[in-house]
Parts: structure tokens; C-alpha cells; sequence
């Protein structure tokens, strides 16, 4: 985080922004059609999802590259982890760090886009809670509750020549 700012040129805020949220996908462990984890606890390397959101949050974004982060084909990378409560607290600090110096039209756009980030964090946090409630009565019946999938299917183990 500390580089970050001195990353200053707007291309190349754009430029890294837009690199992090590829990583934040891949970082999920879903395949190119999947936008959706069912738990946070699915995820594969989370702490690395919140790392990069955290560097995310320390570049210094224009207008423009705010734009192209609210964007919906960089939304649909980050969307999966905003039930992280780290994650969705570095792009709540974008969006209050951005209201500070926004313009009336690029103030519509960030409270769209924090609107959207809050709808997706409650849908989560609804998902989770009735997984949860289920698991509980499961338990509570005496039924094995059933481990939680990756977001990735396991590969099959490669077989040794001798």
C-alpha cells in the first residue's frame, strides 16, 4: 500500500485498478461464467481478496477510473467477495475517499454504485444467514451437515509413471 501512492498518472491508475480486480477474481477460484460464491468461506485464498481490495483502496482514483471501476464488467469481478466484511470496507473507503472531490454527476454515480455494493453485501448476508439456520437444524435433527464446495472443482490427482 505504501507505493500506491505515488501511482499518480490516470492511465496507470486505471491500468493497476483494473489488473487488481482480475486478481480479485482469480483469486475467488470461480471459472470465467460464474459470478457467484456461496459463502465467503468457499472462497479459496480470501486473504489474498483483501489484500488487493486494501490496495485497492490506496490508489488515488480520477474520475474517469472510478467510472471504469463502478463499471459493470469490473463490478461482476469484485461482486463475489462483498460479503467479506475487509473486502467491502476497503470499497466503502473508495466510494467515502471519491465523495470527498466528486463532481453533482460523478456524486450520482458513486451513491448508484455504493447502493448496488449494499444491495449485493445484504444478499449475501441473507444467503449466509439462512445456510446457517439451516446447518443449525441439521444439526439439530442429528443429519451430517454437508462440507462447504469450493468455488473451484478439485482436479483429478495425475497418475505417476514408474
Amino acid at each position: 500500500p505504501f507505493l500506491m501512492q505515488f501511482i499518480t498518472l490516470e492511465k496507470h491508475v486505471v491500468s493497476i485498478s483494473d489488473k487488481l480486480c482480475q486478481r480479485i477474481f482469480a483469486a475467488t477460484g470461480l471459472t470465467a461464467g460464474a459470478d457467484e460464491v456461496e459463502s465467503v468461506e468457499a472462497v479459496e485464498n480470501i486473504k489474498l481478496c483483501r489484500d488487493l481490495a486494501l490496495c485497492l483502496s490506496h490508489l488515488k482514483f480520477s474520475e474517469r477510473a472510478l467510472v471504469k471501476l463502478a463499471d459493470d464488467a469490473q463490478f461482476k469481478l469484485y461482486k463475489p467477495v462483498l460479503a467479506d466484511a475487509a473486502v467491502f470496507e476497503c470499497f466503502e473507503n473508495i466510494v467515502k475517499k471519491a465523495r470527498q472531490s466528486a463532481k453533482a454527476e460523478t456524486k450520482e454515480l458513486l451513491e448508484e454504485w455504493a447502493a448496488r455494493m449494499d444491495k449485493v453485501r445484504e444478499a449475501h448476508m441473507a444467503n449466509h444467514a439462512t445456510t446457517q439456520k439451516a446447518k443449525k437444524s441439521l444439526r439439530k435433527n442429528g443429519k451430517a451437515v454437508p462440507p462447504a464446495r469450493s468455488a473451484r472443482p478439485r482436479r483429478a490427482a495425475a497418475s505417476v509413471r514408474v
